[in-house]
């Protein structure tokens, strides 16, 4: 009994803080609620009382019609399974917390970074944190101007519902030109908390992991490679974006295997999973000389998975460090270091009694390029606005 009052708590919490995320950046009504997937008659009562109180002008949902019922049961089982999302329909949003992916930080940092358990560093600051980011994400899609809003509820078929949870006939750009809205929001959060600029900085590294392991899957979620230089989308998120994120990852390892002289992109990636720390410098490294220059959005996801590595990965439970240089492809690495950085790299060379030892001075070279704010930034139609203000701030947390 005590045990389930204190998860009822934590899940009140929770959702307090989701709620207070959504109607920071919500642009129209909006109410706060927790699908489950088993919906009992009490929630649908609530759920209808709530909707008929924020959405007075539209139709209101009774307990006692049937389809209204099956409606928010469908909502509900469907939404439940999809994690933190908002249903914008006329005149309103629902935003669901889906606090099942709240259990816990790690459980949120799997899901969101697809990376282990077993790889991800010690998360920083309350899960409430990134219960309200979460909101000020999904607050945002809450769009008067979006163009796929569903009609009332009241009027909802399935199958519309259908399209739209699962987004049919969107393309993937134009999701992305609705991320890197949300995740702007929750970049640009105000506040001088501590606990609260960690949890973002961590939040938009899991982010950069995702879309460095999983390109294919997380395109549409792509969003830290706008995020520092908003004036990459000036004419708006396009098809040849989508591209460049889910080439990124190949575009990395072919890019570093030619500029330090390994045989090909597979060799640099031997090289990342032997030893990632290694492979980290390198990349920053390249990043510095300009290896990536002529490729802005690329730069990007390079710097971006730098610095995330560093913040939030567990290199060492990944892969060997500076202590265990073996492989032809690591002394290659080193090699190039050392003449590119001499300050930060050196190698004593080998001798009869000793195998060659490698010298490095810890210091990350990540120096984010500036954050740029729009005027607008419209949902649902590619496009952004084309004025910007160059801050020249760095993202938080992050040293410039």
């Amino acid at each position: 009994m005590v045990e389930k009052r204190t998860e009822q708590k934590q899940k009140a919490s929770l959702q307090n803080a989701f709620n207070r995320g959504v109607q920071e950046t919500a642009d129209m009504p909006a109410f706060v609620t927790d699908f489950p997937r088993r919906p009992t008659k009490e929630f649908i009562q609530n759920f209808m009382n709530n909707h008929n109180a924020t959405f007075s002008s539209q139709t209101p949902l009774d307990i006692e019609n049937p389809e209204h019922v099956a409606m928010i049961t469908k909502i509900s089982k469907e939404l439940s399974k999809h994690g933190p999302s908002s249903l914008s329909i006329e005149g309103g949003c629902v935003a669901n917390l889906s606090s099942t992916f709240f259990s816990s930080k790690e459980k949120l940092a799997v899901i969101m970074s697809d990376v282990e358990k077993t790889y991800l560093l010690p998360i920083p600051s309350k899960l409430e944190i990134y219960a309200y980011l979460t909101g000020r994400h999904e607050g945002t899609h809450c769009d008067p101007n979006r163009d796929n809003k569903l009609p009332p509820l009241a009027e909802l078929t399935l199958e519309e519902l259908n399209r739209r949870i699962n987004e049919e006939g969107t393309p993937a750009h134009i999701i992305l030109g609705r991320e890197v809205k949300s995740d702007f929001a929750v970049k640009t959060t105000n506040t001088t908390d501590p606990a609260v600029l960690a949890a973002i900085n961590t939040f938009l590294n899991w982010r950069a992991l995702s879309i460095f392991f999983r390109p294919e899957l997380n395109a549409g979620h792509g969003t830290t490679a706008f995020l520092s230089n908003l004036r990459l989308l000036k004419n708006g998120t396009t098809e040849q974006h989508i591209e460049t994120l889910k080439t990124g990852q190949q575009s990395i390892f072919e890019r570093t295997a030619k500029t330090i002289g390994l045989e090909d992109a597979d060799t640099a990636q031997e090289l990342f999973e032997e030893n990632p720390e290694l492979f980290i410098d390198v990349l920053e490294s390249m990043v510095k000389q300009g290896q990536f220059d002529d490729s802005p959005i690329l730069k990007e996801i390079a710097s971006n998975f730098a610095w995330a590595m560093r913040e939030s990965f567990d290199m060492e439970a990944y892969g060997f460090g500076y202590t265990d240089i073996d492989m032809e492809e690591e002394e290659i690495a080193v090699t190039y270091l050392s003449q590119v950085n001499p300050a930060r790299f050196s190698i004593i060379p080998e001798t009869e009694d000793e195998d060659a030892q490698y010298n490095v001075t810890r210091k990350p070279s990540y120096k984010d390029s500036g954050q740029f704010i729009p005027e607008a930034l419209p949902e649902g139609t590619g496009q952004v606005n084309t004025e910007y203000k160059d801050t020249n701030q760095p993202l938080p947390g992050r040293k410039p």
